[in-house]
Order: structure tokens, then sequence, then C-alpha cells
């Protein structure tokens, strides 16, 4: 009997594509060779065999493996796509140790020990690799193998490699370890769990490119009912269905560990009951009882089988190497015949935040509200899902329309659902094996959100771009500490805005949001908004009869960069606790030539301080200010001096933002005891404020100093109010009036 595949394959007789004839070259200057033989491995593949020559130590190979000096070798090539898809290295010997190697791919039974050389995709690994580099990473392999450094990964034991398999099961590695370490049988005479799956196939094509996702275990009593759900379908789209499966995990009576490896898989029924003899478990009377049962019919069954190493698996926190193959009965007079069809499937973990964390590389655990679920905030939300985090709250009132399928995450599936809810929906069927996920849909308007249903959130994130919500934010008093965050799209989507409130929240969010329209007079992009702004007509979109909405016309892709950045910058800032804000502007790609960039500006707490009259206004003065009024006070001491106020006023919250001041025009007139404020020049400064600005930057009041500190308005100041007020009160703002003093900053607002 022949010891070599080898001589059972006849000769090619067929035409060679040219890169093959190329490849039979290099192989036959490598082995310093005239020619080599070439056979039909299969109607796809050639195969080429040669003889490697392995550096065998002198005493033989480590550990009493039988590698040889001369390893008959066969190299496999596909006829049609060489080189796209790589070259296999299989051993020609029949009587290869494939039990005592690692590093093997999975085989059907009988067929030649295939060498795996990469731990990667090989016809990626080969893309940009020559056939001698192939040999040469060969003879590295028999060396290592004859030397006993096959495995590098120190006191692990390296998996059994999979390459061609139908599908995928799908189940947590941790939870089917505990369930073979728990041993409790689900029927008491057989060493197996029985485990409810279900299975996304071809509609139209049953059995064929499954993939399995175990959902529960399941014991004895719960048979009758979980059987009732066997075989039911749930049509998922037009090419795919999902099918309701029992399937089984089983192992060795005893538990014994094996360091064996086996690499050949059954490929029918009879090949599976001697596989399963060799690991004495007996398959076929634990199969036919299920049949008597009438637990199992015709439908597909997955059986993963448990074998226990005498190591813990490499990448894994265990020590059982789990094969996955799967079965389709075929019956007759209520037997399993031995032609069933068995194929060989591959293992993937479930999507788990841990397994979102080793991916995305980053830990997102913080406990996060999302105020706003529409096309920005469901984007935002998805990025911080899709990084593992599982404590999320998402707050939306309105329902998804169809025409939000231009920009939002969620598909047409969910329209006439509410966003809030839908989107939460998607969360829990994307993180199904996840006990301790806590995601919460708050269906309703933001100003609804009671204090007990906001107390767990360490982060809130608003993506309304309301102004009600805003200011609801701004006045809001929360029972604790809480980071907020806001992020909106201007100009059209060519700039995108993202705030992040510092500690005891100042700066505040109206601060920051504030200071976007002052930097706008040093920003060259921000100025632009602001000016385009002030002549832009918001478009009206149709969308029912009778229905329209105010919308911006702008595309999902300027959408998804804005939130990538918004995503990255919030995860970047590390915020927790930080004294000072984040006002962090991305520009967009809008035409081509355009610049992409972004800028960000950490911000100072802002001084605060209350209207001394009671009027229940406030004055934010940016971070500083407050301090260069004091200085000026003293550079001018012992006379008077002051100016006007530059900033913002919100009548809605009571606030007044202070970002600049203008100090006395030159022709003012200052006494020790009085002051008159010039206006030279003043007009045209403050227009530019206001036109840079797209009138929003403007003069809001005036200041003065009390070099003397007296800490109240004097005769003058009173009537200098009486002049001032009739005036503001015909533009709509409160009259102010700020005194300096030597070292205190006295707010006075008449309204």
């Amino acid at each position: 009997m022949s010891t070599l595949y080898s001589t059972s394959y006849q000769p090619y007789s067929g035409n060679l594509p040219l890169p093959l004839k190329e490849a039979i070259e290099e192989i036959c200057r490598y082995f310093k060779v005239s020619e080599v033989p070439v056979l039909l491995g299969d109607k796809y593949h050639i195969v080429v065999p040669v003889i490697l020559k392995v550096a065998i130590p002198s005493r033989g190979s480590v550990g009493g493996i039988d590698i040889k000096e001369s390893e008959p070798l066969l190299i496999q090539m596909s006829i049609n796509h060489y080189p796209l898809i790589a070259p296999f290295i299989l051993s020609d010997r029949i009587d290869f140790p494939v039990p005592h190697l690692s590093h093997l791919y999975a085989t059907a039974a009988g067929e030649p020990a295939r060498i795996c050389l990469v731990r990667g995709n090989p016809h990626e690994w080969f893309g940009n690799k020559r056939m001698a580099d192939l040999l040469w990473a060969t003879e590295e392999w028999f060396y290592k193998a004859a030397t006993g450094k096959l495995d590098t990964d120190g006191n692990e034991f390296d998996p059994v490699r999979l390459i061609n398999y139908t599908g995928y099961h799908v189940y947590q590695y941790e939870t089917m370890r505990d369930i073979v370490n728990a041993a409790v049988p689900f029927l008491p005479d057989y060493p197996l769990a029985g485990l409810f799956s279900v299975a996304s196939e071809d509609s139209k094509d049953k059995g064929n490119s499954s993939t399995f996702t175990t959902q529960k275990v399941l014991t004895a009593y719960e048979m009758t009912e979980a059987v009732k759900l066997m075989g039911r379908t749930e049509i998922v789209n037009e090419s795919r269905v999902n099918r309701n499966l029992l399937s089984i995990v089983v192992w060795h009576p005893e538990n014994l560990a094996n360091d064996l490896y086996q690499t050949g898989y059954p490929r029918n029924y009879k090949g599976l009951k001697e596989y399963f003899d060799s690991a004495k478990i007996p398959i076929d009377e634990i199969l036919q009882f299920l049949v008597n049962k009438r637990w199992l019919g015709t439908e597909m069954m997955p059986i993963i089988h448990a074998v226990r190493r005498s190591k813990k698996i490499v990448g894994f926190n265990g020590e059982y190497d789990f094969f996955n193959l799967a079965i389709i009965p075929a019956l007759l007079k209520g037997k399993i015949q031995d032609r069933s069809i068995v194929t060989l499937h591959s293992h993937i973990e479930p999507f788990s935040s841990s397994l979102a964390n080793k991916i995305s590389g980053e830990m997102h655990d913080t406990n996060t509200i999302y105020i706003g679920a529409g096309s920005l905030g469901s984007k935002m939300v998805m990025h911080d899902a899709r990084s593992g985090n599982l404590n999320m709250g998402v707050c939306d009132e309105k329902p998804l329309l169809a025409h939000n399928m231009v920009r939002h995450a969620l598909y047409s599936s969910h329209i006439g659902q509410n966003k809030a809810e839908a989107i939460v929906a998607e969360l829990k069927k994307m993180y199904t094996t996840d006990l301790k996920r806590n995601f919460i849909a708050y269906p309703d308007a933001a100003h609804f959100l009671s204090d007990p249903l906001l107390a767990p959130y360490e982060l809130l994130v608003d993506t309304t771009a309301s102004i009600n919500t805003q200011n609801w934010l701004v006045q809001k008093k929360f029972s604790k500490e809480i980071t907020i965050a806001r992020g909106e799209l201007v100009d059209q989507g060519r700039v995108g805005l993202f705030y992040i409130e510092g500690k005891n929240r100042n700066p505040r969010l109206d601060d920051l949001v504030n200071l976007a329209y002052f930097r706008s007079v040093v920003n060259k992009d921000l100025e632009q908004w602001r000016k385009e702004d002030v002549k832009r007509n918001i478009d009206t979109l149709d969308i029912g009869m009778g229905c329209s909405s105010n919308t911006v016309v702008m595309p999902d892709d300027i959408i998804s960069f804005h939130a990538a950045n918004f995503s990255r910058t919030l995860n970047l800032a590390n915020v927790s606790g930080s004294t000072k804000g984040l006002f962090y502007v991305s520009c967009g790609k809008l035409l081509p030539g355009s610049e992409i960039k972004d800028t960000s500006e950490w911000v100072l707490p802002f001084d605060c301080f209350n209207c001394l009259l009671d009027s229940g206004w406030e004055l934010r003065f940016i971070g500083g200010l407050s301090q260069r009024l004091i200085s000026i006070s003293n550079l001018h001491a012992p006379r008077e001096t002051g100016g006007v106020l530059i900033g913002m006023i919100s009548h809605k919250t009571k606030s007044i933002h202070v970002f600049d001041i203008l100090e006395a025009p030159v022709d003012s007139k200052a006494t020790s005891s009085s002051f008159t404020r010039g206006t030279q020049g003043l007009k045209e400064t403050v227009n530019d404020f206001l036109e840079r600005s797209g009138n929003m930057i403007q003069y809001i009041g005036e200041w003065h100093t009390h070099p003397m500190n007296l800490e109240s308005p004097s005769a003058q100041d009173i009537n200098t109010v009486s002049e001032l007020f009739p005036k503001n009160e015909d533009i709509g703002i409160p009259t102010i009036s700020v005194i300096v003093t030597k070292e205190k900053i006295l707010p006075y607002v008449f309204s």
C-alpha cells in the first residue's frame, strides 16, 4: 500500500495559464530541478509534488514527532484563480503525524494534511509575496515542527485552524466553557447539553452558508415548549430567513484532557459516527434518542464538540477547543441514514461590549443620555454603542418618517416608530448576550425628564439644534453633577460646532454657544457662516399633502463626518471633572479644493455676577475679562475711566454674556469723581463686531470705574441711566451699568 497521496493522482493534461507556468518555473528554480510533475488534484486545482529538505536536529525531531529529513509535499494551486487564490502546502504523506502538530488546517477526513503558514488570510498574505517566499515559509514551518518551536504562545494550546467551512456558529466562548465545566447533562445518560439556536440562512438554499446563533441553554423540562418553536421561520429579507433550531454541545463522558489534534472532519453521518467513536461519545445513540422523542426531525442540527486540552486555549479564557459541526438528517423509517450531510462551521464570538472594546481599542462606559435622536444624534449614539457602551438613554418625542431615511442611522423597517424607542430596540439587538446592558428610551420632549430619571447619568449630549432645549438645559438645576455637551451643524453643514461644559457647569452651555458667535470676529470660517446666515432663507421641505418641515439641505456623508468628529472629540476630551469647557469647530469639505480642518479651544470658567438690584439678571464675563477691568481701574486711578460692553443678551434665560470691552474713546472726559464717555470711532468699531458676527455680537451696556471705591451708583450715574433707559427700551435691551472699583465688579441692570 502506497504511503503517498500523489500516487493516486493523474497527470494534468490541460493547458496551463501563464501565471501557473511562471509559478512552476519558480518552483523548479527554488528546488534546483529542471522540471516537476504537474498532477490533477481535482477539477479546480493542480498539485505539484516536491521533496523538501528539513534541517533535523542531530538526535531527531524534538518530542519524537516524525518529521523526516526529506518531506514529500504537494503544492496545490488554483487552475483559474492563481495567484489571487494563494497556493497551499499539503503533506504528501498518508502517515504524516497530524495528531501531534499544531498550525494545521482542518480538512475533510481522508484528505492530505494542509499546512497553515500564516495566522491571517493566506490569500491576502500572498498578495505581495512570490512563490519563493511561500516555499521559504514552508521550510521555516518544518524546521520549527522538527525542533518543537511551532507553538510560540507560551503555556497555551493553539486551536485547530479552519479555512474551508460552510458557515459560522455564534456563541460566547466563556458561556459554552461554563456549560461544559458544569457538566449538567441535558439527558441523564449522555454527556451533552441542549441549546436553543437560530439559523440565519439562504431562503432558497436551506442549510447552505448558514450562520447559527446560540441563544440559551435548555433543560429537559423546557424541551416540550422549546420543540414547539423549532423549525419556525422568520423572513429577514428577500434572501435570508431565520429558523429556530435545537443544537447540542457534547463532551467526553469523563471530561478527560486530550492534546491530540483531529483535523479530519466528517462529511456525512457515517464519518460523524466514526469521528465521535474515537472521542468516546455515543453520538448515534444521542441523535437517535432525539429522533425518537421527536425533538429532531429533518431540520439541520448544529453539534458542538468540546475537546478539553491540558492548557488554556490561545486567545480565550478556557481550556476547551470547540469543533462546530452540523448535520442535516436524512431519515428512513425513523433512522438517520449514513448519507446524511455533515458540514463544518467556524466559531465566532457574538457582538458584546467586551468584543467591541477589544476591536475598537476603546472603553466606553460613561452613563450617557442623548437628547435628540435625529440624523446627528442617531449617528453619535451608534458610534458610542459600537465602542461597547452599555449604559445609554435616548430621548426624542418624534417618530421616524420616510424622508428621514436620507440622513438617519436607522432603516426603513422603523418608519412610524418613535425614534428613541427604535434606536434602543436596535441597541438591544446588537447586545443580546450582555445581561447588564442598560439602554432606555424616553419617547418624550427633554423638558419632561424628571430628576429621578436623569439622576443615573454622568453625561448629557444634546443634538437637537433646538433653542428651547438649549434654554431648558441652561436653566435646569440638576440634582447631581453632570457634564453637558451639545453638537450642531451650521452653514449648511460646512461647519460643525461642539461644546462641552466645564466643572460645576462653568463655562455653561450658553457661554460656549455664544462664544461661537464672538469667535466669528477673528475666525474666518465662523465669520463666513455668520455673514451667510444673515442672508440665508430656511428651506421648506414638503413631506406630505399640506405638511412641510423646515430643514437644511445637506447630504448624509456631511452629517456622518461631523458626527464622527464630535464622537472622537467627546471621547478624547476626557472631560470628567475638567475645570475648563471645550469649544470645538470642524469644517467639512463641500466643494472640490475646499479645506477640511478642525480647531479646539479650552475655555476658562466665566466670572458670574448677579444684578445688585435683584432684577434676576446675571452677567457672565468671559474668563479673565473681569480681572482686566479691575486692572484698568487701578491703572487709571485716581481718575475714572470707562467704555462699553460687547456681548449678547438672552431675555429667555436672563443672562448677559460679556465677551469684550471697548475702552474710553479719545473724546471722553474724566476726573477723579466723574466720567463722560465720548463717541469718536465707537460706532464703527461696534458695527464691525455686528457685521462679522452676523448681527449677534453687539453693544450691550456701559462700564466705568470708581477708583475711590464707591460701591454704589453716583448721582451722575443715575442721570446717565435715565438718559439711556428709553433708548435701550426702544431697541429691546435692558440698560446695563457696570461699576468697577479697585477690587470689585458691581453690575446694575435696569429693565
